[in-house]
């Protein structure tokens, strides 16, 4: 099975790449949005850290996403957003409640900043994820 990430990337247009293997593309394409959708589960790395996203269903209808986090011995869970409204804030945002959890300061939290472009932050597009 392929892992699929986003990552966090100042050359991307929006500021993110969907990485499929090898395979890494702009995350505005269609194509990226068509290849995530199916997806269950994938690493997020952001702007604040990393973490592993994965999505649950409940009643058979209803989809929602949470974040996962390990530090030590345990593992940390946030709520990130329902599957049709879930943005690349909402992961941002979830990699900051995690880092907060653990007791840790996110290295440079900018409110909706995305990835650094030298001495600046890209804003982040919150355009959904599908």
């Amino acid at each position: 099975m392929l892992e699929i990430s986003i990552e966090a990337d100042s050359r991307a247009s929006c500021g993110y790449v969907l990485c499929i293997g090898d395979y890494r593309e702009d995350f505005t394409l269609d194509e990226s949005r068509k290849l995530f959708k199916d997806t269950t589960s994938f690493r997020f790395v952001g702007v604040h850290g990393d973490m592993l996203a994965r999505k649950e269903v409940r009643n058979r209808i209803y989809a929602y996403w949470y974040g996962f986090k390990r530090f030590k011995t345990r593992i940390h869970k946030v709520y990130l957003g329902r599957h049709d409204k879930l943005s690349m804030q909402h992961l941002e945002d979830g990699l900051v409640k995690l880092h907060s959890r653990l007791g840790n300061e996110p290295w440079d939290i900018v409110p909706h900043a995305g990835p650094r472009v030298g001495n600046m932050v890209k804003p982040v597009s919150s355009n959904q994820l599908l």
